[in-house]
């Protein structure tokens, strides 16, 4: 069935160019409803509709393969993560920056036997949509609707480390921070920090060569399970609290569908540098 899926890629990109499409023209509308879930994090009509037109076109092309997404149920989502072959969607992944009519993402993974295998995250505003298979990572342009292969550049900034961080960084502790000083000191050169909400950060790093990104712990499996591979198939390292991890079990990092680890991504020519 992977085999399968895989050679509908193109069907996926559509779907996927098509959600892009409607969800800039909601921001554009400036005119969504929005509802507190019970959590009290905000969701819009949106995040139903995108959630809707890419389940529905799954099922219609794939039959019916499991999915987990954050507008699920959670008794359905307990369920089909069990499975060993399930879709991950996040519909729209930056919800609050997503109703400001700021950057946002749609996520969507294939898990087998607990690893992504295959990866997309569509990112509207910068045009363009990532997804990695067998072990590349290809672009795929919004406008031009042409897809090629990319490779990250694994070279430093020469004087100073760009680095991905959200907007609430500074104002949260975190170990990640003693991490990126002795980085920074290790290499003698200084930290510029860039905000971006939710993995837009992912595609900044990717396509314009900054050097680490972080995310907090509480992201979500909708989160960061799409881009796992995307980043590793980029040549890219991860640390989870600070600790290189290779072959990540889903079961230890997330509880609840919530991570408990704070996430470092570092090119790695940084990893001689790490404390």
């Amino acid at each position: 069935m992977i085999d399968f899926i895989k050679s509908r890629i193109d069907e996926i990109l559509q779907v996927l160019d098509f959600c892009s499409h409607v969800t800039l023209e909601a921001q554009k509308s400036n005119n969504m409803e929005i509802f507190k879930k019970k959590d009290e994090t905000i969701v819009t009509e949106y995040d139903f509709a995108v959630e809707h037109i890419i389940v529905s076109k799954l099922k219609e092309i794939f039959g019916d393969i499991p999915v987990v997404s954050e507008e699920f149920e959670d008794e359905d989502n307990l369920k089909n993560i069990e499975q060993n072959l399930h879709f991950v969607l996040d519909p729209i992944d930056g919800t609050h920056s997503f109703a400001k009519g700021e950057e946002y993402s749609i996520n969507l993974g294939v898990v087998l036997n607990k690893k992504c295998v295959l990866s997309f995250l569509v990112s509207p505003h910068q045009d363009n949509i990532l997804f990695a298979n067998e072990n590349k990572v290809f672009l795929y342009s919004l406008k031009t609707k042409d897809t090629t292969e990319i490779k990250i550049n694994q070279n430093i900034g020469k004087n100073y480390l760009n680095t991905c961080v959200s907007r609430t960084y500074f104002s949260k502790e975190t170990i990640t921070k003693n991490f990126l000083a002795t980085l920074s000191e290790n290499l003698n050169k200084e930290i510029i920090y860039h905000n971006f909400s939710g993995s837009v950060r992912y595609t900044i790093m990717i396509i314009q060569d900054f050097d680490v990104s972080v995310s907090l712990k509480g992201f979500k499996y909708w989160d960061i399970m799409p881009l796992l591979y995307l980043l590793e198939s980029a040549g890219l390292l991860l640390f989870f609290d600070n600790k290189y991890t290779k072959n990540i079990d889903p079961a230890l990092i997330f509880k609840n569908f919530s991570c408990n680890q704070d996430l470092i991504v570092i090119k790695k020519k940084l990893l001689n540098y790490v404390p």
